[in-house]
């Protein structure tokens, strides 16, 4: 949720009640037409790339178990189900590196690889063994430039976290294909990556450090928690691995998207764009039950009304200026 969106919600929750009441939109009604089928929900989840994990792993408790819990628990936290790790291939965890597992080269293409494990991996070990997914770099010895940093082989990383417990859903071929930087780095063309590519996304072309990208900053022995964990947590813990995105309609001034669980649980979410609070329903699901919860600058995925009349109809629900709300319905 953008810092302005956050700045304009206080501002708009200091107004007078007469005031705020005139600006109180007119319900709005969202359609959902679960025939409208579109793309597999996979999950959502967060990077610990490079040798963040060791924050989360030094942390002492119970504050280490607080982190892991608000990443993974999908009762009452985020609920994340992907977790983006990276195959080190430095020579060593100076400035940030990644550990390579691969530090000697073969002699010859048909030369035996000889790893070297250390049953950590900065970490991220530890903390995958909470997540599923992984994505990789490659060594410096099969890059044209024959160093792992600077532009310029998948490794064996699969096979020693699978022998950790930690079974590998994804293995990525690249990371950021078009960028060189004096950290790991690789560049390739689209003709190179065409048979790898799985998905592809966008990012900063910088990471600003710790001013403004955090989910959690793990600073020495605290931690702090941004307000987007409890954005994405909006989707997370509504929308589980394997949903299906549904059509869904309607919703003045509202930014609509609606799930079909696995196990049938139907999940809205909307965001407003409006400045003012705004009822809001549900139609096209004969609801059994729904729960709801919100997200702004007073609310961190709070539990919220909604409401099931005896016919299945959903409403009750308020979504704030520039919050969110989440909605998990059981058909019946």
């Amino acid at each position: 949720m953008a810092p302005s969106h956050l700045t304009g919600a206080s501002i708009l929750a200091a107004i007078a009640l007469a005031s705020a009441l005139s600006q109180r939109q007119a319900g709005s009604t969202s359609t959902v037409d679960l025939s409208e089928r579109y793309q597999t929900i996979d999950g959502f989840g967060f990077s610990e790339a490079f040798q963040r994990a060791n924050g989360i792993v030094e942390l002492p408790e119970p504050k280490r178990s607080e982190v892991v819990d608000l990443l993974f628990n999908a009762t009452k936290e985020a609920g994340f189900t992907i977790m983006r790790d990276c195959i080190g291939s430095s020579p060593n965890s100076n400035l940030d590196w990644m550990d390579t597992i691969l530090p000697e080269g073969p002699d010859s293409p048909d030369g035996e690889l000889e790893y070297v494990w250390d049953g950590d991996d900065s970490g991220r070990l530890w903390v995958a063994q909470q997540g599923r997914q992984v994505d990789s770099s490659a060594p410096g010895f099969t890059k044209s430039n024959g160093q792992d940093s600077n532009g310029g082989g998948v490794c064996g990383s699969p096979g020693l976290y699978t022998e950790e417990g930690v079974e590998i859903a994804h293995l990525g071929l690249l990371n950021e294909p078009d960028i060189t930087t004096n950290h790991a780095s690789m560049r390739t063309d689209g003709a190179q990556a065409t048979d790898f590519i799985w998905w592809e996304g966008t990012q900063d072309s910088a990471t600003n450090n710790n001013k403004n990208e955090k989910l959690i900053l793990v600073d020495g022995g605290d931690y702090e928690v941004d307000k987007r964990v409890w954005a994405h947590a909006q989707y997370s813990r509504a929308i589980r691995p394997g949903a299906a995105r549904v059509g869904v309609s309607g919703g003045r001034n509202m930014k609509l998207a609606a799930s079909e669980n696995e196990d049938g649980m139907i999940a809205v979410n909307v965001i407003s764009a409006g400045q003012g609070a705004a009822a809001f329903a549900v139609d096209g699901i004969t609801a059994e039950s729904a729960t709801a919860w919100v997200t702004d600058t007073e609310h961190d995925m709070d539990e919220t009304r909604a409401t099931v009349g005896e016919d299945g109809s959903v409403g009750g629900i308020t979504v704030p200026a520039n919050g969110m709300v989440s909605v998990v319905i059981q058909p019946r």
